[in-house]
């Protein structure tokens, strides 16, 4: 069930949203790419039927077979993510620049990434997120920036005085 990474009939995801995430570049906790390798190798001897690495000679990707079961299963083990809605999963994917496919066929949806392969474990640390780092200065400067003449300390409030913020 399933196919490989070269399945016909299928359909681009198209959605672009973004989603918390575990762990930063550079932090020692563990980020989704890492955790999504644990999860896969778990599946693959454990649980095929819901997900697996797809064979090697067919590319960059791996197969969730019951996409809507694969993510509610693994969070209920709490060993790799909490959610357990499949729409989180597939933002976490998307952030970290996995394209998605979905077999119209049989309903598996087929997940590839340039970098990200079963064979290839030690290239999962150059797989950057697409969430941007605001550094100290950076993140400082943006909170005191006035945010369209807000919180300038003289305004009056609803009530016809004194600072808004106070009322």
């Amino acid at each position: 069930r399933g196919g490989d990474c070269g399945a016909p009939r299928t359909r681009s995801s198209g959605r672009g949203r973004r989603a918390a995430m575990a762990g930063a570049g550079g932090s020692s906790r563990e980020t989704f790419v890492m955790t999504l390798r644990r999860a896969l190798d778990y599946t693959t001897a454990h649980r095929p039927d819901l997900a697996r690495w797809a064979k090697p000679e067919s590319g960059a990707c791996f197969i969730v077979n019951r996409p809507n079961d694969f993510a509610s299963e693994l969070a209920a083990t709490g060993t790799f993510w909490t959610s357990s809605q499949w729409r989180s999963f597939t933002r976490l994917a998307n952030m970290w620049h996995f394209k998605r496919r979905t077999n119209e066929e049989d309903g598996s949806v087929v997940f590839e990434h340039e970098v990200f392969r079963e064979d290839r474990p030690g290239r999962d640390v150059t797989i950057e997120s697409k969430r941007k780092k605001v550094g100290g200065a950076a993140r400082a400067k943006a909170k005191a920036a006035p945010m369209g003449g807000v919180g300038g300390g003289d305004e009056v409030g609803a009530d016809g005085g004194g600072d808004a913020s106070a009322a």
